[in-house]
């Protein structure tokens, strides 16, 4: 099953929201923040910093990028590898899962971009 949620930069840290299982301001920490900007960066996705949204699964599918689980670590966090990076998932993760995947496929799209406004009849004659 693939998940999707939103995730936006703070401060240099990756954080994300789920509203369906009311996660909010949930940080990627020990690592996974620099490889989602790295993973971007070689993407090329501009603009990333505003807000993405964030597509996962533990079955691969079209486009995503694979991490391999390098080790269970203790309190139900995991480490993962991606190239020459490590980052870890913390056990907000097993609200997907069952347990940690051995791989983790994810990719990003950036969401379209609306702006909200209100067009005000305006008398724009000079006098």
């Amino acid at each position: 099953m693939n998940y999707s949620v939103k995730a936006y930069r703070e401060n240099g840290v990756w954080f994300f929201d789920d509203d369906e299982i009311e996660i909010s301001r949930e940080p990627f920490v020990g690592g996974m923040s620099e490889i989602i900007d790295y993973i971007l960066q070689k993407k090329f996705i501009r603009g990333g910093h505003r807000g993405i949204k964030l597509e996962f699964s533990d079955k691969s599918f079209e486009n995503a990028e694979k991490l391999k689980k390098i080790e269970d670590l203790p309190d139900n966090w995991a480490k993962y590898e991606y190239e020459d990076r490590e980052g870890m998932l913390c056990p907000v993760a097993l609200q997907y899962f069952d347990r940690h995947p051995q791989e983790l496929f994810i990719r990003f799209t950036k969401p379209p971009f609306f702006m909200d406004f209100k067009i005000v009849d305006s008398d724009f004659r000079k006098p």
